[in-house]
């Protein structure tokens, strides 16, 4: 049996918008890109609480679970 793309859709969080995925991992830069920042200007963020959250690196790649929330922050320059 073939699982349906909305069955295997994923929601996503990065800066508080909302993204389905259906990969089963993505790279930092993929995530960064999927939210229309740049790899090279934003550093991106695996937020675990309010109070702990751990850098993802732009060739980095992270298991996608349902729910994962995601910080995009401009790089200082």
């Amino acid at each position: 049996m073939e699982i349906s793309k909305a069955q295997n859709e994923r929601m996503i969080y990065i800066n508080e918008r909302g993204f389905p995925v259906t990969e089963n991992s993505l790279s930092g830069a993929k995530l960064l890109e999927i939210a229309g920042f740049a790899a090279n200007e934003y550093n991106l963020y695996l937020v675990y609480d309010q109070y702990k959250s751990q850098e993802i690196k732009p060739n980095e790649n992270i298991e996608i679970q349902n729910g994962l929330r995601f910080n995009a922050v401009l790089k200082p320059t």
